[in-house]
């Protein structure tokens, strides 16, 4: 249940304000993890330990950005 890390979605859980990635991803002003160029960093590896099905939804935008 994530709309990106620069959302401000009524879909925001609890989570959302204490998740690293989403800090991460803020900070550095990106939509999602996808657009990174530090794809797939530890921060990430750690939070697709309790969101797997993450992995396949991040990996699919990234298959479909332009380089």
């Amino acid at each position: 249940m994530c709309d990106g890390c620069l959302s401000n979605s009524e879909r925001l859980c609890v989570y959302c304000f204490k998740c690293q990635v989403r800090a991460c991803g803020m900070e550095r002003g990106m939509a999602n993890c996808a657009h990174c160029d530090d794809y797939a960093c530890d921060k990430l590896e750690a939070f697709w330990n309790i969101a797997p099905d993450a992995r396949t939804t991040l990996d699919g935008i990234r298959a479909g950005l332009v380089t």
